[in-house]
């Protein structure tokens, strides 16, 4: 299966990514950061330059996909402010923007 996932580098996708890859899975990661790309490619991940609250650089990240997967937080660390404002903004507008894609380019599973 091709699986177009956003948050590949985070809390979550750190643990997704080793098993959807041990059971064979093709997979498309967005990433914004060079370091993540280059970490993505070393273990069999295709990076993909995106990100979730810019609309129009989705697409590229969800075309040819199976399935897609919105694993992407932003967690303030414990000592700092407690800000969760970019967190819901990520649910939120993320979620919207990386469903439209989804919906755009035909994956049906989300």
């Amino acid at each position: 299966m091709r699986i177009a996932i956003a948050g590949a580098t985070g809390t979550l996708g750190q643990q997704v990514v080793p098993r959807l890859l041990e059971r064979g899975h093709e997979i498309r990661a967005m990433v914004r950061r060079e370091a993540d790309a280059e970490y993505l490619r070393r273990v069999g991940v295709e990076p993909v330059r995106a990100d979730i609250l810019e609309a129009a650089t989705l697409p590229a990240l969800v075309e040819g996909a199976d399935v897609v997967l919105h694993l992407a937080t932003a967690i303030p660390d414990l000592d700092a402010s407690q800000d969760w404002s970019l967190n819901d903004r990520i649910r939120r507008e993320g979620t919207d923007h990386l469903l439209a894609a989804a919906k755009a380019v035909g994956v049906h599973r989300y």
